[in-house]
């Protein structure tokens, strides 16, 4: 067990080490574990803003994963997922690698808010 939890930390300071220099974020949520929604909560958000600050709320995309197991396992729906990320202030998004469901959707989110600044200066 103290083996598991020494890989976790280590994990942990290789992700404070690359946020600490990203533009943008995305945080994955498993829609069939409800758990990965208080991970992201008591964790990996207040991670992001102690390491990177400056990330603003909508560069910092959730995206909710495995919806293709949501007929078998109903845990964390849309609507729940939609007002979670509302609630900090920041996009959602639903994929599936398996059905190929708004993978390019989500990283277009992500690349469009990085640059929306740039658009209202520019127009």
């Amino acid at each position: 067990m103290s083996y598991l939890i020494l890989i976790l930390d280590r994990f942990t300071e290789i992700v404070e080490l690359h946020v600490s220099g990203a533009d943008g974020i995305l945080f994955f949520v498993d829609v069939t574990d409800p758990s990965s929604l208080n991970d992201l909560q008591t964790k990996w958000i207040p991670m992001v803003h102690r390491v990177a600050p400056d990330i603003l709320r909508h560069r910092q995309i959730i995206i909710g994963l495995r919806t293709d197991l949501r007929k078998q396992v109903n845990e964390i729906s849309s609507c729940a997922g939609e007002k979670f990320a509302a609630c900090l202030g920041m996009p959602y998004i639903e994929a599936s690698a398996l059905r190929n469901f708004n993978i390019a959707e989500a990283f277009r989110l992500l690349v469009s808010n990085l640059y929306e600044p740039a658009k209202k200066f520019f127009a």
